[in-house]
């Protein structure tokens, strides 16, 4: 008896480059994908100014995502852009453990992994 686990959820970010790596893991997998304002790079979503700080970076909107990737759910996501981090643009490490927990109690607080007996 083999015991292998199926994959129950696919989370990504709502940054372009994520949710273009997902796509094809959620057509094969033929279910969908959850975007989360949670799921960032250390720091977030920022951009480097000329004068050597960081800008905000807001990103695509949940509009623009489900028009670009049809039935990802992005409910989750603030309606004007996906980055909803601080106005400065880069996270401070309290900040980046903050978010952190939060998606690690979200990912806990679903069942993420289904167990699959095969032969």
């Amino acid at each position: 008896r083999v015991v292998s686990p199926r994959v129950g959820l696919v989370v990504a970010s709502p940054m372009l480059r994520a949710l273009q790596t997902a796509a094809p893991i959620v057509k094969a997998l033929g279910g969908s994908c959850v975007v989360s304002p949670l799921v960032y790079e250390v720091g977030g979503m920022y951009r480097k100014n000329k004068g050597g700080g960081f800008d905000h970076a807001p990103g695509l909107s949940a509009a623009e995502i489900r028009g670009r990737f049809a039935g990802y759910d992005t409910e989750r996501l603030p309606q004007t852009g996906c980055w909803n981090g601080p106005a400065t643009g880069k996270e401070t490490d309290a900040e980046i453990a903050e978010r952190v927990e939060a998606a690690s109690a979200w990912v806990k607080s679903h069942e993420v992994w289904d167990m699959v007996e095969g032969g």
